[in-house]
């Protein structure tokens, strides 16, 4: 299929897309609508229906929008260059940080967390004293499992939530592949300890860890990779 025989809807799309790139360069905007136009085609070529093409190639605004974020807004008395210089320091906020794989890796340690209280809150002891006259209960006392937990649980659950804690501190190039480290110790925790039962706790932690794992890095996440040093 040649790029003219394109169909109706992927034509509109690549007009949307070419509209969004005005403060491109002609450079710039003929380079990026040739490799749409391409991908496209390929696909369609390929046997892909139309709407699946579009659909995983996202809305035309997204396609531009790593292209846009690079060109400053240009003011007749301000040239490009002292707009790079003046202008302040953008700092990351909120927004920024939660993204998706954040927000999968915070809801793995949440789970952890949520598993630790609830094995260590529930009863594990009661003790009664009989009045050795009447052979009544006269006293109960009981006592939760947090102090009188099995060592091997106790290191099981901390280890969970060590683990999952790490991975929303990490910054820069070591974020994912810490990220896929902690989804597979998880896993492999999750996965022996089911003989002692914490195991089934901790395992929606470690699912939601293998999630954040798969996760793809946005592309905001790569520029900044970029800009960071080295060694970060």
């Amino acid at each position: 299929m040649t790029h003219n025989e394109l169909p109706a809807e992927a034509v509109s799309w690549l007009a949307a897309a070419e509209q969004t790139l005005r403060r491109a360069s002609a450079e710039q905007t003929a380079e990026i609508m040739d490799g749409l136009r391409s991908h496209i085609a390929e696909a369609l070529a390929r046997g892909e229906a139309v709407d699946d093409v579009l659909t995983r190639l996202g809305p035309p605004t997204d396609v531009a929008d790593p292209v846009l974020e690079e060109i400053p807004r240009r003011r007749p008395d301000i040239k490009p260059a002292q707009v790079q210089s003046t202008a302040p320091p953008q700092r990351p906020g909120i927004k920024d940080y939660m993204t998706a794989k954040r927000t999968a890796q915070i809801i793995s340690f949440a789970l952890a967390l949520l598993a630790a209280a609830i094995i260590s809150l529930r009863t594990g002891y009661v003790g009664s004293t009989i009045d050795p006259d009447t052979g009544e209960v006269i006293n109960t006392t009981t006592q939760l499992v947090l102090f009188s937990m099995d060592p091997k649980i106790a290191v099981t659950l901390i280890a969970a939530l060590l683990l999952t804690a790490v991975p929303p501190f990490v910054r820069g190039r070591r974020m994912p592949l810490t990220t896929a480290c902690v989804a597979g110790i998880m896993t492999i925790l999750a996965i022996t300890t089911t003989i002692w039962i914490v195991g089934w706790f901790i395992l929606p932690a470690a699912i939601a860890a293998v999630i954040a794992a798969t996760i793809p890095i946005t592309p905001r996440e790569r520029r900044a990779f970029r800009q960071q040093p080295a060694g970060a």
